[in-house]
């Protein structure tokens, strides 16, 4: 299964160092700032254990899009597990030019409420804590791994 790291600006390094010791089996996909993505088979209890990533994101996929509505079709394509009644967004959104975080906040709230036929918690991080981040046209869409940050 594929994952996404959280790191402070600056830890990157360390924290591929500790992702390596700590889950040995892993595979580095890709290292950007403050983000690692990696690849397990190990369960949820051993990746939590990480010390020095901020937050862990199962990553259900990725697209290349700069179009919201394709990035909508893409995103309730997906397979999302069950958790709860309720579900929440944290979105985050970098150099995206046709939209701002929150049109697509708004945009997948209503779409993921529909598919998933739970109900949106706008105020609130529900079980199930969506995850969408886009950095220029690139999208990674997954779930939180845990209810608190790791830190």
């Amino acid at each position: 299964m594929k994952y996404l790291a959280w790191v402070v600006k600056g830890l990157e390094e360390m924290a591929q160092e500790e992702i390596k010791e700590v889950l040995g089996d892993s595979q580095l996909v890709w290292k950007g700032t403050k983000r690692i993505i990696f690849e397990t088979n190990l369960e949820a209890k051993k990746i939590l254990e990480l010390v020095t990533a901020d937050d862990v994101v199962v990553l259900l996929g990725e697209i290349i899009s700069d179009n919201l509505q394709e990035i909508l079709e893409y995103v309730i394509g997906l397979s999302w597990p069950e958790a709860g009644g309720e579900f929440s967004i944290t979105a985050s959104v970098v150099g995206a030019k046709n939209f701002r975080a929150d049109e697509l906040v708004e945009a997948m709230s209503v779409a993921l409420a529909k598919k998933l036929e739970k109900e949106y918690w706008e105020k609130q991080r529900a079980a199930l804590d969506v995850r969408i981040m886009v950095d220029g046209n690139r999208v990674y869409v997954g779930y939180r791994l845990g209810q608190e940050s790791l830190w």
